[in-house]
């Protein structure tokens, strides 16, 4: 599985050529992740920056996901819950829903 969403480009190792599948994934990198499944952002604008978080916080910050997760307030790199992933992710693939009155699982 991983290896073929390497190969499609949807996730990308580490710069040493490590993947860390036991580290938990950041905000920015669950974000890179549903951007570049939907299309929204392409691998390109990531190159074309001198920061490959730009494209992902800037596509973000102009498509009014920030009613969620502010990521200039709680920091890029700090680990999403599944609940925001998922939002980001549908979100990116054009399905809406108020998160708000969205609780389907008790919170602990």
């Amino acid at each position: 599985m991983i290896q073929s969403a390497v190969s499609k480009g949807i996730i990308k190792g580490y710069s040493d050529g490590t993947f860390k599948p036991e580290k938990s994934v950041s905000f920015i990198e669950a974000c890179a992740i549903a951007f570049r499944t939907s299309g929204v952002v392409k691998t390109s604008e990531e190159n074309a920056s001198s920061d490959w978080k730009t494209p992902y916080l800037s596509y973000y910050n102009t498509n009014s996901y920030d009613e969620v997760y502010k990521p200039e307030r709680n920091g890029s790199d700090n680990p999403m819950t599944r609940e925001k992933t998922l939002y980001v992710l549908l979100k990116a693939r054009g399905i809406s829903f108020d998160i708000a009155h969205e609780k389907v699982f008790a919170e602990k």
